[in-house]
């Protein structure tokens, strides 16, 4: 049969990515840990295609990505991209894999269970020139943050929301729930799913005693990642408030570039 897609290109420009997003599979996810979390990973690969060529073989990207299924890892993204460049005879590729990490949470008094979830955001690069490996994740967790300045002029009280804080590092050694942890422990609050009365006293309480500003929040966790002296090439934190008493949120961001 025709393989038009190996035809000579017409317009010889290299095309830097070219692939298949939105590619969804059950996986389980391995982190640094041994922890084993079951998910729904939302899949984009991508490849470049050469000048000469018109068209990429798609059907190669899911292929690739099939063989690896269903545990993956960060060391095993990695492998997904340098495969897509073998089997696709390009000088680059890109893997990402977007999914919720659920995790047990216990209500602080009462310790009443139930689920709570983070997003997590995978990126692996291969360059096969320099045969250069680029990685990094991103953990998005949401936490509760109550207003410093408010709580200074408020006779009664202070406003808090709920925030989300995204750590994105390019050390695989530091589990996802460690990533959770250093949100959590630089919020005001961490988030429960379930409150019983005794809980959700202790958690507007506590909430009170440690305002954070946003840049706070950002700067807390840089301050603990610089704790930890991993060997992370990189970080940055960013941080979002969604106010309660205005119609827009707030941000800042923070990377080791900057400290």
């Amino acid at each position: 049969m025709i393989d038009v897609q190996n035809s000579p290109a017409f317009r010889k420009i290299r095309i830097k990515k070219v692939g298949v997003q939105k590619l969804s599979y059950p996986i389980i996810f391995c982190d640094s840990d041994n922890a084993e979390i079951n998910s729904i990973g939302n899949f984009a690969l991508y490849s470049s295609l050469d000048p000469d060529q018109k068209g990429t073989h798609m059907s190669r990207f899911i292929h690739t990505l099939y063989e690896y299924m269903p545990k993956i890892s960060s060391e095993k993204i990695g492998k997904i991209a340098k495969d897509i460049t073998k089997k696709l005879n390009s000088d680059f590729a890109q893997v990402k894999c977007d999914f919720e990490y659920f995790y047990e949470v216990f209500s602080p008094i009462t310790k009443s269970p139930g689920l709570s979830n983070a997003y997590v955001s995978l990126n692996s690069e291969y360059i096969e020139p320099k045969k250069l490996s680029q990685f990094s994740y991103t953990v998005k967790v949401p936490v509760k943050s109550l207003c410093p300045c408010s709580k200074s002029i408020s006779k009664y009280g202070a406003h808090s929301q709920r925030s989300y804080i995204s750590l994105q590092i390019s050390d695989p050694k530091i589990s996802i729930r460690k990533c959770i942890e250093l949100a959590e422990t630089s919020a005001s609050s961490a988030l429960y799913p379930i409150l019983k009365r005794e809980d959700e006293r202790f958690v507007t309480e506590k909430a009170y005693e440690n305002p954070r500003f946003v840049e706070d929040l950002v700067r807390e966790v840089a301050t603990k990642l610089l704790e930890l002296k991993q060997s992370y090439e990189s970080f940055e934190v960013s941080a979002v408030n969604y106010e309660s008493i205005h119609h827009h949120d707030v941000f800042a961001t923070i990377s080791s570039e900057d400290i």
